[in-house]
Order: structure tokens, then sequence, then C-alpha cells
């Protein structure tokens, strides 16, 4: 579509481009004030979301209430997201009967429709932290072999132990918008020791032998500690993972490989 330039620009149309042009002033002045009116501008608009707008208004209560639990806030997903890893889950099992599956951050609801396709048989929880997502997850599928939980350590373990856990484009933070605005340090935005942290709590959530399937995150399985318990399965059509990575410091590795994505823990004894 064209512009037409030859229509005057609206009240807020000039009030943007003032604002904009004054935050970049000489005078520190008019810069401290210009951006005052900018934070004050998007404190409004922030308002605005949070009250007209749902699935806003559940993110963000999300960070509020529970900003030590929440990773990946968006709520982006579809069925069949990952096929080549369902299939190679299911290939890793063969016929075995009565698997406990958890999909960690399941937003709402697909990935558990999916499994439920590939894995007719099995116990599937579905978590989610999001409660505007578990309602939707709660709407869309009932059987009386899934289930969804509020996401808390309490709620998973009751579950658990699970033979495989789903943790899918979960453990991250805005990656598109890092890689955008060409973001070095996750530090302040979601630093490795949370990620870690979350590993160590699925790692013990999982059954030797069982499969933890890890995509799309920020970081790499060989740096966490509990790595030495697993094994990489490799996934030959796989798709290569082109998102920024972050070492433990929380820092860029420019041009970082990942390790892949399915890992199996180790047989109890086997070092």
């Amino acid at each position: 579509m064209l512009t037409d330039y030859s229509r005057p620009l609206s009240w807020t149309q000039r009030l943007r481009q003032a604002l904009r042009a004054s935050r970049q002033s000489r005078n520190p002045l008019i810069r401290a004030v210009a951006g005052l009116l900018f934070e004050a501008r998007e404190a409004l608009r922030a308002a605005h979301a949070f009250l007209t707008d749902g699935t806003y208004r559940s993110v963000a209560l999300v960070r509020w209430l529970r900003p030590g639990a929440v990773h990946q806030t968006t709520v982006l997903t579809w069925l069949d997201r990952y096929p080549q890893i369902f299939r190679a889950c299911r290939e890793y099992f063969g016929h075995r009967q009565d698997l406990r599956l958890l999909s960690f951050g399941c937003s709402t609801g697909e990935e558990v429709v999916t499994l439920r396709a590939y894995f007719p048989s099995a116990w599937i929880t579905g978590a989610e932290i999001n409660r505007r997502s578990l309602a939707a997850c709660r709407a869309q599928m009932a059987d009386d072999r899934t289930s969804f939980v509020y996401s808390t350590r309490r709620a998973i373990r009751a579950r658990g132990p699970f033979d495989a856990i789903f943790c899918m484009a979960v453990l991250q933070r805005t990656p598109h918008t890092v890689e955008g605005e060409g973001i070095t340090s996750l530090q302040d935005i979601y630093p490795f020791e949370k990620f870690e942290r979350q590993i160590s709590e699925l790692d013990s959530l999982l059954r030797p032998g069982g499969l933890l399937i890890v995509h799309h995150a920020q970081y790499r399985m060989r740096d966490t500690t509990v790595a030495a318990r697993y094994t990489l399965l490799t996934v030959p059509d796989l798709p290569p993972d082109r998102l920024p990575l972050f070492d433990r410091n929380s820092v860029l590795i420019p041009g970082g490989m990942r390790d892949g994505s399915i890992f199996v823990k180790h047989m109890e004894g086997r070092a």
C-alpha cells in the first residue's frame, strides 16, 4: 500500500515525531523531559493492552506473580511442530506401552494433542504456567490418559517420574527480539543460572533410560552440571537451529553450534 504524503499528519503522529526528535536533542533538559514522556507513553500503552488484550494480560500476570518460574512468554505454537523429533522419540521407545510423558510448557495444548497421535497409549501430562493457556488446553482435549496441570513443582512431581520430557521452545526468552536487537548478553534477560536450575529439576523427574528433549533453547545442555548423565540421540533430518546461542556466563557465542535436542539419560550405574 502506498503512503499518501499529501495528507496532513494526525496530532498523535506529530507528537511521536516531536518526541523522537527531542530524545536526540543536545539540550540535556529536553532529553530528560522527552525520556520521561516516552516512558509515560509506554506505560499508558501497556496499561491499555493489559485492560483490553487477554493474551497480553495473562503473560503480564505470569511475569509479575511468578518471575522466578517463567521462561518463554509467548503462547505461539501449532500442531506437529517438530515432526522429526516426535518420530525419533517414537522410534526410540518402539512398542513400549504405558509410557509417561511430560509436555513442559505446553502452551495451548497443541503439543499434547500431537503427542497423543504419536503415542496413543501413553499417559501424558501437560504443564503450563499461563492460566489462560491452561484453560485453552482443557477446553480442546480430554481423555482418561491426558491431564493438564498448573505448572508447579508439586503438581508435576505428583504425575512423575516420566519416560520422556518434552521442553520445546520453552527455555528461552524472546529469542527473535534478542537476535533482532543484536543483544550479546542475556544476564539481565534470561541468565544461564535459570536455565540450569530448570534442567536440573527436569532431570530429577526423568527415569533412567528416558529422554530429555530440549529444543530451541538459548543455552547448551553440555554446559549444565547434569550433562554427564546423558548421551545425545542423533536426529539426522532435524533442521539446524540458527537462533543465537549463549555460554555459561550468558554471553553470546558467535556462530555457536548446539549439541542437538534429544538426550538419553544413562541407566543407573553407568558412567
